[in-house]
């Protein structure tokens, strides 16, 4: 019996904090949080906490480590390949990436699993390098039987994703025909049934007429492919081509027929269906049974009832094999709409005919059709009472049974239910791990309710050792479910498990998630540190777009030491893609400012100086002399201003704006703030609010009252100007002393009395132990 203690607390029992249970002193839970740290791995040494063991803790096992990367065998050699390629640096040998090659496809045939768009590039560039390779024999390293196990595994499920694939499949055919006919010709079939699947037919069909290798193999790959692109033309010239072949003739007509009329039945083209119907029975009385139910679901979609009667009349007057009866038993419970109980009779009376291998007996195939037609029908009730049906004659569920309960229970919101036909699953043979999609889906179900922790974490025990790969949605889900738990480490062995055998775009997409976990502000600053660590370290794609904006939410949330953290990330990235270019260094700093972080700032600037790739431009000094001021650093910002003066790009109007504020902070900025206003008339250039109302605060910070009073009043003749709560309030909070600050108040009360309303809806504090008054104004800080 599997143990109920979850993970968490084994972790607990075996950590090296023993069983003591510190309790944090009341000053340290007013502490700022620094980044939350869960592994020395995944931070720097200056923000680990201090290790603490006790003698229990020597005889007790080792700290739990994170998981390695789980790759398919072979792959990480291609892996490695591809990047020392692209480094310029010395390649594997080459008998070890046929060693690899060998390794990988035979595993993808083996487990049946796909090759990913992201694996089919790997393999592109190893094929690539290898083709033209030989023993010392003289033979092919990659000969027709290894080709072949690549192509095999490519065709047997071919993704959505698969325009690798397809070029693999060409370059494959191209080294072979230059090989000679003899090696081409066995793998013909194969790429042909690739560029079909892959939406290529009309390229395979090019190919068919320029080598003359026309088989029944090869045209039925041809028909494939066109019924997959709705191309009914070409799909009728393939099936006369089909029927015109001698030897065995009769048999590839037949196909060709039941072909034409599953093509017909899924288009729900009625009379073409009909038509060809006829022509299959009579060709041959028999339908297979696929056939048969494509039939049935089109006749129920466009209400076709009567024909539909004919169609299982005929089917049952031609003595009707088991599968066939399986379909008729269909068509009873979902066209003629009988119950349970008539459907029994009739399973009575199918048990009592002859066939050709003996009475056919219903079996849980029979019953799993029934409750298939029953959930097409949305009616769960119905589904359980022909599982139930089954047991009266001791036919008991297997595992598609319970696949499809677990579908239709969580379709009616059952996860208890679900849970129970989980459970039973577990104890039947999976063979092509057909219960993949039901899980994935159960587990997300999972993921989105409250409580289910322990439950998540038994399922992903359960298919550890299968080494099968969930859902790219699902492993969004599970991580999100353990990020919200402050469970880090959980997350990075799920998606060092996972992650790995994704393409691009499904990591793409589980990136996303983790971003938007991160931007979400109900998330504690610990949770989205965890989240930000979990992206940057199994996620080396991101580029700097994203790094930036997850840098911006951490100032946003008032964490200038983890934003920074996240900047120096940026910096020390060997990719140039991913280091941080001119927009990361003004948001850098634009942060800095709005979190009045003078250490960060210094660090900062020190790396900007040591940065050979960022030319600076007038944005990068604003944001310069934002930072500085923001820290006092008045005098500072204005040699940033010397800088834009000097430059061949000048001063924007945030420019102007800035330098006005930073003359506030300066001892001689009085001189500067007038120089520059003198330069901007004698310009004409164009006077904005906001440069207005920052030289006021320019002048006002040097006690100017009267020059600042009447400046203002002039304002709205002279520019158009008209003064509001936040212009009185950058002349209130500048100015010096509480006795001029009480005339601006007078005066403004007077003169604006609603500007002034406005500004008292800011809210007011006090400063310098009480005796100084100052609005709460929030100037924006934006370069």
């Amino acid at each position: 019996m599997r143990s109920q203690l979850t993970r968490s607390v084994f972790r607990r029992l075996l950590s090296t904090e023993g069983l003591t249970f510190p309790c944090p002193s009341q000053s340290a839970l007013h502490l700022p949080l620094r980044p939350r740290v869960q592994s020395s791995q995944h931070v720097s040494p200056a923000s680990r906490r201090p290790q603490r063991r006790t003698f229990f803790d020597l005889l007790g096992p080792a700290e739990r480590r994170q998981k390695e990367p789980v790759l398919d065998p072979g792959f990480e050699k291609f892996a490695e390949f591809s990047k020392l390629r692209n480094l310029g640096a010395r390649l594997p040998l080459d008998h070890e990436l046929v060693d690899a090659w060998d390794h990988f496809f035979r595993f993808k045939i083996r487990t049946k699993q796909p090759v990913n768009s992201l694996q089919a590039m790997h393999v592109l560039q190893v094929f690539e390098y290898l083709r033209d390779k030989r023993e010392h024999t003289g033979s092919y390293l990659l000969n027709s039987a290894r080709i072949i196990d690549c192509l095999v595994a490519f065709s047997s499920h071919l993704p959505a994703d698969c325009a690798t694939h397809l070029k693999v499949a060409k370059r494959i055919h191209e080294e072979l025909e230059s090989r000679g006919a003899d090696q081409s010709a066995s793998c013909f079939p194969h790429v042909v049934a690739i560029l079909c699947a892959g939406g290529e037919t009309a390229t395979a069909q090019q190919m068919v007429r320029d080598t003359q290798r026309e088989s029944p193999r090869v045209l039925l790959s041809l028909a494939d492919g066109y019924v997959r692109e709705n191309n009914e033309t070409e799909l009728l010239e393939v099936i006369k081509r089909l029927e015109s072949i001698g030897s065995g003739g009769a048999r590839w007509h037949h196909k060709g027929i039941r072909k034409m009329v599953r093509f017909y039945a899924s288009q729900n083209n009625l009379e073409a269906t009909k038509k060809w119907v006829s022509k299959s029975f009579e060709a041959d009385p028999f339908m297979p049974a696929a056939t048969l139910r494509m039939v049935l679901d089109m006749c129920i979609r466009r209400g076709e009832l009567e024909w539909c009667k004919e169609v299982f009349r005929h089917v049952i007057d031609n003595s009707p094999v088991k599968t066939q009866w399986d379909i008729v038993l269909q068509w009873a419970s979902g066209v003629l709409g009988k119950g349970v109980e008539d459907v029994e009779r009739m399973m009575k009376i199918m048990s009592k005919q002859e066939g050709p291998d003996g009475p056919p007996v219903p079996d849980i195939d029979t019953i799993n059709g029934l409750v298939e037609r029953a959930i097409a029908n949305r009616d769960s009730y119905l589904a359980e009472r022909y599982i139930a049906l089954g047991a009266k004659y001791n036919i008991y569920p297997n595992a598609r049974t319970y696949i499809l309960q677990i579908n239709y229970r969580l379709d009616a919101g059952d996860l208890s239910g679900s849970q129970v036909a989980y459970n039973s699953l577990q104890s039947e043979e999976i063979i092509e791990n057909e219960d993949l999609p039901v899980i994935n889906r159960y587990l997300r179900e999972l993921c989105w309710r409250p409580n289910t922790y322990d439950r998540v974490n038994a399922i992903l025990s359960d298919l550890e050792p299968r080494s099968v790969p969930l859902q790219a949605q699902t492993t969004s889900a599970i991580a999100l479910m353990f990020l919200k738990r402050e469970d880090p480490q959980d997350v990075f062995d799920l998606l060092q498990t996972n992650a790995y055998h994704y393409t691009l775009p499904e990591r793409a997409s589980i990136m996303k998630k983790l971003a938007e976990f991160c931007l979400d502000r109900r998330n504690s600053n610990a949770k989205a540190w965890n989240s930000y660590q979990v992206l940057r370290q199994l996620f080396d794609e991101a580029d700097t777009a994203l790094r930036t904006k997850l840098m911006r939410e951490f100032f946003a949330r008032g964490r200038s030491d983890m934003a920074c953290y996240a900047f120096g990330h940026m910096r020390q990235h060997a990719h140039a893609t991913r280091k941080p270019n001119l927009e990361s260094y003004v948001a850098c700093f634009e942060g800095i400012a709005s979190c009045e972080d003078a250490q960060s700032l210094e660090i900062v600037h020190n790396m900007l100086r040591m940065d050979s790739s960022i030319e600076p431009n007038t944005q990068l000094y604003n944001a310069l002399m934002l930072a500085h001021l923001s820290v006092g650093k008045g005098d500072r910002a204005l040699d940033f201003w010397d800088d834009i003066t000097n430059s061949i790009e000048g001063p924007s109007y945030r420019s102007l704006e800035i330098v006005f504020r930073a003359c506030q902070m300066s001892p001689f900025g009085e001189d500067v703030a007038r120089d520059t206003w003198a330069r901007l008339k004698r310009l004409e250039i164009e006077i904005t609010k906001d440069v207005f109302q920052a030289y006021c605060g320019a002048l006002s910070a040097r006690g100017k009252v009267d020059e600042v009073r009447d400046l203002i009043q002039s304002g709205e003749k002279d520019y158009g100007i008209r003064p509001d709560g936040l212009m009185l309030g950058v002349f209130y909070n500048a100015m010096p002393g509480q006795n001029r600050k009480d005339m601006i108040e007078e005066w403004a009360k007077a003169t604006y009395p609603e500007a002034w309303k406005q500004l008292l809806a800011m809210g007011q504090t006090t400063i310098d132990g009480g005796f100084v008054k100052k609005f709460l104004i929030e100037l924006e800080w934006k370069a």
